[in-house]
């Protein structure tokens, strides 16, 4: 996973917040996903564009974890990457 790529949630995906996190439905096919409260974060944080490195210091500085958090992200967002449920956009040269 590219640092630099900028991830944005899919504008056909839905979601419903939960006592447990939320509930994604991709409006075009019906599928549905559950989130946990840290990924449902990181998916709100996605409501824009954000890189991988800016949602790992956002989600540090909201919810802690330090090097578990960089994995959890990472994870969520490939997740939610090999579901469809992202849209991807290269990132800014340095």
């Amino acid at each position: 996973m590219n640092v630099r790529m900028r991830y944005q949630t899919n504008p056909n995906v839905l979601s419903r917040p939960t006592s447990a996190g939320a509930v994604l439905v991709d409006a075009r096919s019906g599928d549905c996903w559950e989130l946990n409260e840290t990924a449902y974060f990181v998916w709100r944080m996605l409501s824009k564009p954000t890189s991988l490195e800016d949602l790992i210091k956002e989600v540090k500085n909201e919810c802690g974890g330090g090097e578990a958090a960089t994995s959890d992200v990472s994870s969520v967002v490939g997740k939610l990457q090999a579901w469809g449920l992202l849209d991807i956009q290269p990132g800014q040269p340095e």
